[in-house]
């Protein structure tokens, strides 16, 4: 059973400048592994069509439930990336996957009983091969 407290124990990423809980779901080993196959498969499939987008979004965003929908959405349509809540009340979003997968991903945070977005600001980035998971990061 968890505490309160533990929503407030922190550790520093490695790979980023900011916090991840350590609450924070962490896969295990096979499912690390079905997720290296599931990405590769998918490299394989989609290889030059794949698209990695930052994005930013404002509107009714934050305490709607906007990161847990965009999560599970994006592992059951097989993107990855991160999404992350912003001290300016907007969220950060990098989505890799193909054009369409992504576009999919969205209209399903769009549907999201609370969720309001506003504005989408976009532009590409370089695509991460080596990334095998969507995960929801802490902001602090």
């Amino acid at each position: 059973m968890w505490k309160w407290k533990d929503l407030f124990k922190k550790k520093k990423d490695e790979d980023d400048d900011y916090y991840v809980s350590e609450t924070e779901e962490q896969p295990t080993k096979s499912e690390e592994r079905r997720a290296e196959k599931n990405a590769e498969k998918r490299f394989r499939m989609y290889g030059d069509k794949m698209i990695r987008l930052h994005m930013v979004f404002s509107g009714m965003v934050q305490g709607v439930g906007f990161r847990w929908v965009a999560r599970q959405a994006a592992e059951e349509i097989g993107v990855t990336g991160w999404v992350r809540n912003e001290d300016d009340g907007t969220v950060t979003m990098e989505a890799q996957g193909t054009r369409e997968m992504i576009n999919r991903m969205i209209d399903r945070i769009r549907d999201a009983r609370w969720v309001q977005i506003d504005n989408i600001d976009s532009r590409p980035i370089p695509v991460d091969e080596h990334e095998y998971y969507f995960k929801v990061k802490d902001y602090w």
